[in-house]
C-alpha cells in the first residue's frame, strides 16, 4: 500500500536529499506536495489530508511546531527531519513518530517509515473505537459512523444504526484522529464523514453531500477539491 506524503523543509538542499533518499529507499511514500514555509504546509495539510508528513523543526522565523498546533485534525503520522537533537523531547510530546537527525541515515529513515506504514495500516483496518461518554466508555463499530459533527468541545457522532448519535467530551480533532484516514474525510471545519455513507454531491450552493440517512452537509470550498477526487477513486474499502 502507497502512503501519500508532505515535505516541510525550508532550504533546498535538505528537501532535496530527503526527496531522494525516500524516492530510492521507501518507493511506499508517494510525495503529493513539498512546502517550504510553516504557512504553506498548513494550508497544504488541511487541503490534501497527507497520511505522512515529514517534518524540519526550524522553518525560517517559525517551527514544525507552529505547524501543528492550527490545524484542525491531525490524523497523520508525523516524521520530525532536523539537524537540532534538543527538541527531539518536545516532538515526540507533540505525537510525534520519530524524529531523524540530518544528515539523514538511510536505515533511520526506513526504520521511520516502516514504523508509520505498520500504524496507518492498523488504522485503515481498525473496526471499533472506544469514546468517553458522561456515563463510561461508548463502543462504537466504525462502520456505523455516518459522520461526526463538532459542537463547540464535544463531538457528536452520527450512527447509522437506529438513527442514533453519541456525545463525547472530546473534539473533533481528537476524533478524528482516531479514525480510519482511508474511510474518513473532514468536508468542513464542523464534520468529518464516512465515505462509505456518501451517497450523492451537489455542487449547488458551494457544494453538499447527501449522507446515506438523508442528511445534506455543507462542503467547505478548500475541501471541494479532494472530496471530488477521493469519490471518483475506488471505494473498494466500503
Amino acid at each position: 500500500m502507497n502512503w501519500r506524503a508532505i515535505l516541510v523543509e525550508d532550504e533546498e538542499r535538505g528537501m532535496r536529499a530527503l526527496e531522494l533518499k525516500l524516492q530510492e529507499h521507501c518507493p511506499e511514500v508517494e510525495i503529493i506536495d513539498k512546502c517550504w514555509t510553516a504557512e504553506e504546509a498548513i494550508r497544504s495539510i488541511d487541503q490534501m489530508n497527507p497520511d505522512i508528513v515529514f517534518l524540519d523543526v526550524r522553518l525560517d522565523q517559525k517551527t514544525g511546531f507552529d505547524v501543528l498546533l492550527p490545524l484542525q485534525s491531525i490524523r497523520f503520522e508525523v516524521i520530525f527531519v532536523s539537524g537540532y537533537e534538543e527538541y527531539a523531547i518536545h516532538a515526540f510530546r507533540e505525537g510525534a513518530l520519530d524524529y531523524i537527525l540530518k544528515p539523514i541515515a538511510v536505515n533511520e529513515l526506513k526504520a521511520a517509515v516502516r514504523k508509520a506504514s505498520d500504524k496507518l495500516a492498523n488504522r485503515a483496518n481498525l473496526s471499533r473505537i472506544a469514546v468517553p461518554i458522561s456515563s463510561g466508555i461508548k463502543i462504537i463499530q466504525v462502520d456505523d459512523i455516518l459522520y461526526c459533527q463538532a459542537q463547540d468541545n464535544f463531538t457528536r457522532i452520527f450512527l447509522a444504526s437506529a438513527s442514533k448519535t453519541v456525545m463525547t467530551p472530546r473534539v473533533l480533532r481528537d476524533i478524528g484522529s482516531r479514525l480510519p484516514p482511508r474511510k474518513f474525510i473532514r468536508i468542513h471545519r464542523k464534520h468529518i464523514v464516512n465515505l462509505c455513507h456518501v451517497s450523492e454531491f451537489h455542487r449547488t450552493a458551494g457544494g453538499a453531500v447527501i449522507m446515506s440517512n438523508g442528511e445534506e452537509l455543507s462542503v467547505s470550498q478548500p475541501r471541494k477539491e479532494e472530496l471530488l477526487e477521493r469519490l471518483s477513486g475506488p471505494l473498494d474499502f466500503c
